[in-house]
């Protein structure tokens, strides 16, 4: 997010992917702080709503959950999303070296750093991935935007999240957001909107993803380059998806001709995460070239390139010839007509 201001009420955005990554998105937002104290199912959110959880032994969630999207586990293997500092700081606290593959509930503790702000604000950052905590020392200064550590799932997590928890200086739980049942000013420097629809990746591939809900691996089944005739599974990952958002789905030729177009919406009302994926059959004189695989969502175009080829005969070099000389004649298939000999 833009910052006005290194205040501890102008914080950054505490994720960021690393430099090269190349996908529309990575993260999604999983659950607020829950403002009701009643407990258990007794919900309500800094807009009044329900995206939050407590349960029956009396905890009411006093956090924001940053889940890991698409690809959960490959990206926290991968190492390519980033906790960074949302203000600048000091580190008064620090755990590292925990198991980081949690799946369910459980009382292990977490890797984590937490850093107080010139007001005396506390920030958590918690759940990290093992060994990734910052080298910087307890008393250490930090600056807004600095690497703390990386996305794991240490301690009570049912998976690679960024568990972000906020106190004031009288130790009082902070929500950073600002709605209808949480009327502050934002401590956001700019407060993202409460549903942040967009799309995390588009994917062309072989087959249909492999979604790994514990512990990984996963496999998108990933492919960017086809032959004719051949079937392309096409994938698109969604965040904060709604119903009665339409996308508008298009194939372009190599000459920017529409192969195929059409428009879907999700009949659910809401999924903090959603993947969609469809299977097109290449025609068999399909244009060689650069196809384009286009989704328009929400007033912005998301576009993933793949290529259509004729696949090639290799030109076998005199080794490889000499080898499959030798195997033809171990199988009896060399013939000789006159002095030319044919295989």
């Amino acid at each position: 997010m833009e910052t006005r201001r290194t205040t501890q009420k102008d914080a950054a955005y505490p994720l960021e992917a690393v430099a090269g990554y190349t996908d529309y998105g990575y993260h999604g937002i999983s659950g607020f702080v829950d403002h009701d104290t009643a407990y258990p199912d007794s919900l309500e959110d800094y807009e009044c709503g329900t995206r939050t959880y407590d349960t029956a032994g009396g905890y009411n969630h006093a956090g924001v959950d940053f889940f890991l999207w698409p690809l959960t586990w490959n990206n926290m293997d991968a190492g390519v999303v980033q906790i960074v500092a949302g203000a600048a700081g000091t580190i008064i606290n620090k755990h590292d070296g925990e198991f980081d593959r949690s799946c369910s509930s459980n009382s292990n503790p977490w890797n984590a750093v937490y850093v107080q702000h010139a007001d005396g604000s506390i920030a958590w950052y918690g759940h990290m991935k093992k060994d990734s905590v910052t080298a910087k020392s307890v008393g250490s200064s930090v600056a807004q935007g600095e690497v703390l550590g990386l996305v794991g799932s240490s301690g009570n997590s049912s998976g690679p999240h960024l568990h972000f928890e906020l106190y004031d200086s009288g130790s009082n739980l902070v929500d950073p957001y600002s709605g209808a049942c949480n009327v502050i000013t934002s401590w956001w420097a700019s407060q993202r909107p409460y549903y942040d629809s967009a799309i995390n990746k588009l994917s062309t591939g072989s087959a249909t993803p492999t979604i790994s809900l514990c512990d990984g691996p996963e496999e998108p089944m990933i492919k960017t380059v086809f032959a004719p005739g051949e079937t392309i599974y096409l994938t698109a990952y969604y965040r904060d998806q709604l119903s009665g958002q339409s996308s508008t789905y298009t194939v372009h030729r190599p000459d920017d001709s529409v192969f195929s177009a059409w428009n879907h919406s999700s009949p659910e009302p809401y999924y903090a995460a959603s993947y969609w994926y469809w299977s097109i059959a290449l025609p068999t004189d399909a244009p060689k070239g650069t196809w384009l695989f286009e989704i328009v969502y929400e007033g912005d175009t998301y576009e993933q390139s793949f290529e259509v080829q004729v696949a090639r005969v290799p030109v076998l070099g005199p080794q490889a010839l000499l080898v499959l000389c030798t195997a033809m004649l171990a199988v009896g298939l060399w013939h000789t007509r006159s002095a030319a000999r044919r295989w």
